[in-house]
């Protein structure tokens, strides 16, 4: 198999997700990450949907579902750190954490990621609101 250029591939992506911000999520956290784009455990998943007159890749799309499977059967040399981020690629892109949290107001959403950064040590949890006592 020949490996696809990540920055190609990247940028059919890319394209291939435009208007689905789920997707659109998931592969930015690709390709923000690097390493998956490189693997070829990956890019056997992805299908390439149109193609230049160069071959340069114009579309392509990860199979969530094949991803899935690699990720569950840990299919790849990498650290906890790489499948983690797989991971959350993955339920990005199927909805499973806009399932979660998909319904919440702007607010909420912050409140949730933010507990998420503190979880990792990314930042402080936000104080408690005060209580109002009368």
């Amino acid at each position: 198999m020949t490996l696809l250029d990540p920055d190609l591939l990247a940028a059919a992506l890319r394209r291939c997700a435009q208007g689905d911000r789920a997707r659109e999520a998931a592969v930015a956290l690709l390709v923000a990450h690097r390493r998956w784009l490189r693997a070829p455990e990956l890019q056997r998943e992805v299908k390439i949907l149109r193609s230049y007159e160069d071959g340069t890749p114009e579309l392509a799309a990860v199979c969530w579902d094949a991803a899935r499977q690699l990720y569950t059967d840990r299919a790849a040399p990498c650290s906890g750190s790489e499948w983690a981020v797989l991971g959350v690629a993955i339920d990005l892109a199927t909805g499973a954490l806009y399932d979660a949290a998909g319904s919440c107001d702007t607010h909420n959403t912050a409140l949730i990621t933010g507990a998420v950064a503190a979880a990792f040590g990314i930042r402080d949890l936000p104080p408690a609101p005060k209580e109002n006592r009368q």
